[in-house]
């Protein structure tokens, strides 16, 4: 029997990002987890949506790390498209000096 897939599309975007960053998408309604890579032109899709995420589940879209933002957003029509943004530096993390 063929593995399910979802038939949910989310992405996010920032112009502030870059290939390698990571932004992570947190189902709030039924729970779970998925991080996807940016590509170069600072968007991240990820490919493994459980098959769970449905319409009108609420998604915590959240970047960490040199730059912190986050929004949540609804699932509608079958997906997300979120664009974040120009983000600033966060610059109110302490760094510890070892």
């Amino acid at each position: 029997m063929p593995t399910p897939t979802s038939t949910i599309t989310i992405g996010a975007k920032s112009s502030t990002l870059n290939a390698g960053s990571y932004i992570i998408f947190r189902n709030l309604t039924r729970g779970g987890k998925v991080t996807a890579r940016c590509n170069s032109s600072g968007e991240a899709i990820p490919d493994d949506i459980p098959n769970t995420w449905v319409n009108g589940d609420k998604v915590s879209i959240e970047v960490r790390g040199k730059y912190n933002s986050s929004t949540v957003k609804t699932i509608t029509k079958g997906g997300i498209d979120c664009d974040l943004g120009t983000l600033s530096e966060d610059t109110n993390t302490v760094a510890v000096d070892l």
